[in-house]
């Protein structure tokens, strides 16, 4: 079994081709053909991830359409330099003090996990 297969298989609980082909709207022969070989194209690996509510970039991993090397050009340090430098220095500062401090200072200091996503609309390289 090749790595696409592994990835399709785990994340559709061994979905059957045919109910591959249903949910992303194309024939179950050709899901079947990409099966075998390994060739699926990128699109169908999203719509896979799609349907399944899987991680697309996983499957373009193991449909070997990217790999490792891209991921790293990308990734982390490109996501912090996109960043709008006020999340950044938040970041920074909440990492540095305690609640203690942070509340001492006057600043507002909220727990990792209910900060302020951070906007992607408007950012351009």
């Amino acid at each position: 079994m090749n790595a696409l297969a592994t990835w399709v298989d785990r994340l559709t609980g061994n979905a059957s081709a045919r109910n591959l082909g249903r949910c992303i709207n194309r024939s179950h022969t050709a899901v079947s053909a990409w099966m075998k070989d390994g060739g699926m194209p990128a699109e169908v690996v999203i719509d896979i991830a799609r349907c399944f509510s899987g991680d697309a970039v996983e499957g373009m991993l193991a449909a070997g359409i990217l790999t490792g090397a891209d991921l790293d050009s990308g990734g982390l340090r490109n996501a912090v330099r996109m960043a709008p430098t006020i999340y950044l220095t938040e970041e920074l500062h909440f990492r540095s003090v305690s609640w203690e401090e942070a509340r001492s200072s006057g600043v507002p200091w909220k727990p990792a996990h209910r900060r302020t996503p951070i906007p992607t609309e408007g950012i351009t390289d």
